[in-house]
């Protein structure tokens, strides 16, 4: 599961980069993590580094 830090200014790099089309950008990006398949492309492409996965 990933989730987006309070880094994050809404460039939309990340949705942009998703191929999944599970990030939108309203004022800061917001990930679905339903339609996620963790690929990281998004992560990779933010940058500001504020996507992180949430360890449980």
């Amino acid at each position: 599961m990933l989730y987006i830090t309070e880094s994050c200014v809404g460039c939309a790099q990340c949705m942009f980069a998703c191929r999944k089309g599970a990030i939108e950008v309203e004022g800061k990006a917001i990930i679905d993590n339903d339609v996620c398949s963790e690929c990281m492309r998004c992560r990779d492409y933010c940058p500001l580094d504020a996507i992180r996965i949430v360890s449980e």
